[in-house]
């Protein structure tokens, strides 16, 4: 829906459904996993994850958005090794996209690189939004960057109530099939935790009453995180 609803737009009209008979309904529509919100529920399990940064778009103050960017910076300076010497930068992805559609992960390694993207994003038109004339900015309240992983292979878990029941993996190259010497038993209660934080980070906002599923990295040094729930 890109183009002709904005997403920040669109959790406002639900959350008028907050009282209104139906499902979700009530503190279930603050779910940030339902509305697509990937920043807050990022927060929500922050020991679960990469470390995460929030650049807030549209920011008419000038003296606001130079306190953002030196924290960026701040940022980029602290995780440049967070996945040791092998690491290849950063990446800087959007909210309210499924499968990369809408925004393209993009990769970059320098501070002078992610000034120059938040430019493009102000100033040229999106080609992954599929409407002319139409910016990032136009369209995602914020964006995310993360330290790059070294290694993308993902393994996606399903959940049923909280509880782990099948493995996904993506292609050939899953956590389980890599030498990470991962369990399937210690990447089940990895993903049951994340289910059991959210719902206690989300003040029960969390839908988790039904399907979940946990996408999940292993880093260098064998450590299970959280890509996207």
């Amino acid at each position: 829906m890109f183009g002709i609803w904005k997403p920040k737009d669109c959790i406002e009209e639900i959350r008028r459904l907050e009282y209104h008979t139906g499902f979700p309904s009530g503190v279930n529509l603050h779910d940030p996993v339902f509305n697509g919100d990937k920043f807050e529920y990022l927060c929500a399990i922050s020991e679960f994850c990469n470390p995460s940064f929030k650049i807030p778009l549209n920011i008419m103050d000038d003296t606001i958005k130079n306190t953002v960017l030196t924290k960026a910076k701040e940022f980029l300076d602290s995780f440049r090794n967070h996945e040791g010497d092998l690491q290849k930068g950063f990446i800087m992805k959007a909210p309210f996209v499924q499968n990369k559609q809408g925004f393209s992960l993009f990769h970059f390694q320098t501070y002078e690189q992610l000034l120059t993207k938040l430019h493009s994003c102000n100033v040229k038109d999106s080609c992954a939004l599929g409407k002319l004339h139409l910016r990032d900015t136009d369209v995602f309240p914020y964006l995310i960057i993360q330290p790059r992983m070294i290694s993308n292979a993902e393994t996606k878990v399903v959940l049923w109530n909280g509880k782990a029941k099948y493995v996904s993996i993506t292609g050939r190259l899953g956590i389980l099939r890599k030498k990470t010497n991962i369990s399937k038993l210690q990447l089940f209660k990895f993903a049951e935790d994340t289910w059991a934080a959210l719902k206690k980070g989300t003040n029960g906002a969390f839908i988790g009453d039904g399907l979940t599923r946990v996408d999940c990295f292993c880093t260098f040094d064998g450590k299970i995180i959280v890509n996207e729930v």
